[in-house]
């Protein structure tokens, strides 16, 4: 009963709540949940603690496993620990590869991008989202195209290829409007501002990403916006 109510507490953005019924319910399974509304929270240090606790009380093969990775992945990449979160994708990725999951390769591809963006690789970016896109437009559903598309916007513009990259972010945008993707619409943000040098879109990316709320990709729009403006 606890663990649900953590479940809809987060799902509902009420991270502090599904931190309380996590802490109640006292199961191991509530590490992963507490991981999640930590990392939202912006928590780094205390998410990468609960998702390697989370991970090591569950097997290798667990069901919630390459979720548990792919979240852990995602705290050590907004840490800029990238080579912990590398460890980490590499473990989704085999998992992937074993289960034969597209979709969890697509998402393994997008984090291996934002490492390589966090790193400031681009090219290395292009190659990952171009992948993670590959693999989105074989499973023929638009919605997996946001994240990738975004990814490649962003890329292509630090590499040097802005007006492609505005043209993929305000794609990814568009798509992740149309379905009614919050997540993906404050990172399509974040790409077109950066594609575009635009600060009022990276002030929508941040404001974007604190609606939903995600203290890390609004930190990261929001540092984005102050190193356009020279701050």
């Amino acid at each position: 009963m606890l663990l649900a109510q953590a479940e809809a507490a987060l799902r509902a953005g009420q991270l502090e709540r599904a931190l309380e019924h996590c802490a109640a319910s006292g199961a191991s399974a509530a590490w992963g949940l507490r991981g999640a509304a930590l990392l939202r929270l912006g928590r780094l240090e205390a998410a990468a603690e609960a998702f390697q606790t989370a991970l090591a009380a569950a097997p290798e093969d667990a069901a919630d496993a390459p979720s548990l990775l792919l979240q852990l992945a995602q705290t050590q990449r907004y840490r800029g620990a990238f080579g912990e979160a590398e460890r980490a994708l590499e473990r989704a990725a085999r998992l992937a590869r074993e289960a034969r999951d597209g979709g969890l390769l697509l998402a393994v591809r997008c984090g291996e991008g934002e490492v390589a963006l966090a790193e400031n690789d681009p090219r290395r970016a292009l190659l990952r989202f171009g992948e993670a896109r590959g693999l989105a437009e074989r499973a023929r559903d638009e919605r997996l195209s946001v994240l990738p598309l975004a990814g490649l916007g962003e890329a292509q513009a630090r590499a040097g290829f802005a007006a492609k990259g505005a043209r993929m972010a305000a794609k990814a945008l568009e798509r992740a409007r149309a379905h009614r993707d919050p997540f993906g619409t404050a990172r399509a943000l974040l790409a077109l501002g950066v594609a575009t040098g635009s600060s009022e879109r990276l002030q929508e990316a941040e404001a974007s990403a604190l609606e939903l709320p995600h203290a890390p990709l609004a930190a990261l729009a929001r540092r984005s916006r102050e190193a356009l403006e020279g701050r």
